[in-house]
């Protein structure tokens, strides 16, 4: 696409005349941004610009910002947008001075430099100013046929730790479709996209900053605002900007970086550099990409999931970033589905024989699990007739197709279909109208999972290890000791029981495919008993709220494990790693090339034993769960990071409040409460002496605390740092010694 920049009068800088051209106005950028010149030709809206625009501080380049560069530099504070551009052009672009929240020059060099570290010396010109050299590079490039690339066809080249264009189209089925260049992209980011609340960046999402930001939710800031709200404070403050991203996490669990003693902006850096496109880090509890997108299908992949070796040999090596099968449904759109009648069945354009209805009862089970997936999906799964040509897009039906069940990916005409098998109906734990929990009623959550577009986990082999019969897939694949259908229903290792729920893998890898979800968003309180807890296995999302688990209807018959964090399994303990398996992979060569032996059949290696939970109840990735009420009888209790109430009920409970300012209540019986330095001041509401005890973790021992008066109560600190680790209410100093701590 040609440019439309027009240049502006050459910048007197000692020693060289430089041009500033198209680093400072953009006609095209200008136009859309302020409506009343879109009229303009390129000559008259420079003219604008420099008559009025400049002064009334509009709008005039994708990388220029003058609020921001006034907002990131105080010593400029009192500049009128005149004086703030005459700055920039004259002084600031050469003392690396930050002017923008959508371009980070030295990021973009450093990207430059990554692809092909004699980039400068080859390409620029040793008596020009650097820095103008590189934003002249960018400029050009973003104008250019081929975009922010640095060779055709190759790697595009980063600017930004907060922007990613390939990431924003991927998420944008509509721009995708208009085939917007990569200028257009970031135009349209800048001017409608981040208001829209469309997905640009694995490091930042607006919405989840604010939602876990009350100070900044009641004070109103717009997308942009809370995007620079966190370049200027929130990455220094440690706030966490998504789900995909904790900068706590990120240095806490890649000890390299932390010896390396990396600061905030440096971690994401690194993230975004090196630590997700070359190693695979992860960098949240949540954002553990090989997991994610080895249940997440490439869009070059064949209908029946099976590529060509054509293709396998394009599926790039950073897969993740690369566009997913998905439907083009916007946040907030509706997906259809239907049930194939006995009068649109002859209709059907697939080559399955036999097409018809399904029951009553296999309905009913369907419209349940739709309902649990409509809970986890930005947008809304309704049920439509099926009059061809006007039918769902995923469509239920029983066929003579699958020997058992299966699901097209989603896709035009057959694509989102699944098909099930008539045969097993009468059988109480295959048939699809069984209960939840049978083996019945999880495929066709798995199934249903496959028609929104996730695949297995793994290259499978039958479990008879029948050679013939096999499951060919990409990588990458999902470790075995996680290929349970505890973690995923697109596993094909069934353990004790069936899912009644999507599970915790399977909701995120959709939530990155379509976006999160405030499905049970408010102040909700989840209360068990045996019927939907033991014997049960299923995921809870929450979207948001003060809420609380509540165990205390629980049967006395057991004692149990409850981890509030996310992902957290929640379980009996007789259940916790209850269960074996054995998972039949196909054998691959050191090329990736599946292995087969002398009479030419593909070989079969039978891998374990694992284990896994025989049911649970866990806490979906990225839900925050604040307060939990433990059982009537023992319970093994962890918190999370926030500041969580936890009251462990009658019996003897085991206690950690992990990071958090808790308040920690025992309940009847001998309780243990675990302290740890760097998780908080605990507030135990209960303690009783010679009755529960103190547990110090992290190497402490008894002579590293001081057991401190505080009025009424007793405080545990640690003289060497000051750090307070609990307040004992109620509890005089006199009545602590070492005879209540124990050693973790």
């Amino acid at each position: 696409m040609p440019s439309s920049t027009i240049p502006l009068q050459p910048v007197s800088i000692p020693g060289v005349s430089f041009l500033i051209d198209s680093i400072i106005f953009d006609a095209d950028f200008y136009r859309a941004a302020n409506p009343d010149t879109a009229e303009l030709s390129d000559a008259d809206a420079f003219n604008h610009f420099q008559t009025r625009g400049l002064d009334e501080g509009r709008q005039f380049s994708p990388i220029v910002d003058l609020d921001y560069y006034r907002s990131r530099n105080p010593d400029l504070a009192g500049l009128s947008y005149r004086e703030l551009f005459n700055h920039l052009t004259n002084f600031g672009i050469d003392e690396n001075r930050e002017f923008s929240q959508f371009f980070d020059l030295e990021f973009y060099a450093n990207s430059l430099l990554q692809q092909n570290p004699n980039f400068f010396t080859e390409n620029f010109s040793s008596d020009l100013p650097l820095n103008r050299q590189i934003i002249q590079d960018f400029i050009n490039r973003l104008n250019s046929a081929d975009g922010l690339v640095l060779e055709a066809g190759g790697d595009p080249l980063l600017f930004s730790p907060y922007i990613d264009l390939q990431y924003y189209i991927n998420n944008s089925p509509d721009l995708l479709q208009a085939g917007l260049s990569d200028k257009q992209l970031l135009q349209h980011l800048e001017l409608l996209g981040l208001d829209e609340g469309r997905k640009f960046s694995l490091i930042f999402d607006p919405k989840y900053y604010i939602e876990n930001n009350p100070d900044l939710a009641r004070a109103g800031l717009s997308a942009q605002q809370l995007l620079e709200h966190y370049q200027l404070n929130g990455i220094n403050e440690s706030r966490r900007p998504s789900l995909l991203f904790d900068v706590e996490f990120y240095r806490d669990n890649n000890r390299d970086l932390q010896e390396r003693g990396l600061t905030n902006p440096e971690l994401i850096a690194h993230f975004i550099r090196r630590g997700l496109r070359l190693e695979g880090r992860q960098s949240s509890v949540y954002f553990d990409p090989i997991s994610i997108d080895a249940l997440l299908v490439n869009s070059i992949t064949t209908t029946d999931d099976t590529p060509t070796e054509e293709e396998q040999a394009t599926i790039p090596a950073d897969n993740l970033l690369e566009p997913k099968r998905k439907w083009p449904t916007p946040i907030n759109g509706t997906l259809t589905y239907s049930f194939v009648t006995e009068a649109s069945a002859f209709l059907y354009e697939g080559s399955e024989s036999s097409v018809g209805e399904v029951s009553e009862k296999v309905k009913s089970n369907v419209r349940q699990i739709m309902q649990e997936y409509n809970k986890i999906l930005p947008f809304n799964l309704v049920e439509v007739p099926d009059r061809p040509p006007n039918t769902g897009q995923i469509r239920i039906m029983f066929s003579d197709g699958p020997s058992y069940a299966y699901a097209y990916e989603p896709g035009i005409g057959i694509g989102g279909d699944v098909h099930l098998s008539r045969d097993f109906e009468n059988d109480p734990d295959q048939a699809f109208a069984a209960e939840p929990g049978s083996y019945g009623y999880e495929t066709l959550i798995h199934e249903i999972g496959h028609a929104l577009g996730l695949k297995h986990p793994n290259n499978y082999a039958s479990p008879d290890l029948n050679p013939e019969e096999t499951i060919g897939e990409d990588g990458p694949f999902l470790p075995l000791f996680k290929d349970n259908n505890t973690n995923t229903v697109m596993s094909y290792t069934f353990v004790a029981v069936g899912a009644s729920t999507p599970m915790a893998y399977d909701i995120r890898a959709l939530q990155f495919l379509y976006g999160f979800s405030e499905g049970n968003k408010g102040d909700n309180v989840y209360r068990f008993d045996g019927s939907n807890f033991i014997g049960v296995k299923q995921t809870i999302w929450d979207g948001g709220g003060n809420d609380t688990l509540d165990f205390s209807g629980l049967p006395i018959t057991e004692s149990y494990f409850f981890d509030m964090n996310e992902g957290g399994q929640n379980t009996a303990r007789s259940a916790l790693n209850g269960s074996t398996y054995i998972i039949n992979t196909l054998v691959t060569d050191e090329n990736g090339e599946l292995v087969t032996d002398e009479n030419d059949q593909l070989v079969v290696q039978a891998n374990g034993p694992f284990t896994a939970n025989s049911y649970t109840t866990v806490i979906g990735f990225g839900v925050t769960i604040e307060n939990l009420i433990g059982s009537p009888v023992n319970d093994d209790i962890l918190g999370n990071n926030k500041d969580n109430i936890i009251n462990g009920g009658g019996g003897g409970d085991l206690i950690i409040g992990s990071k958090g300012n808790d308040t920690l209540t025992g309940g009847a019986g001998p309780d243990v409460f675990v302290l740890s330095p760097g998780d908080g001041t605990d507030i135990i509401t209960d303690f009783t002496n010679e009755q529960d005890k103190i547990a110090l973790g992290s190497t402490l021992t008894f002579e590293d605390v001081a057991i401190l008066p505080s009025g009424s109560n007793t405080i545990i600190s640690l003289p060497a740092t000051g750090e307070v680790l609990a307040v004992l209410a109620g509890v005089p100093q006199f009545a602590i010694s070492r005879d209540d701590f124990l050693l973790v």
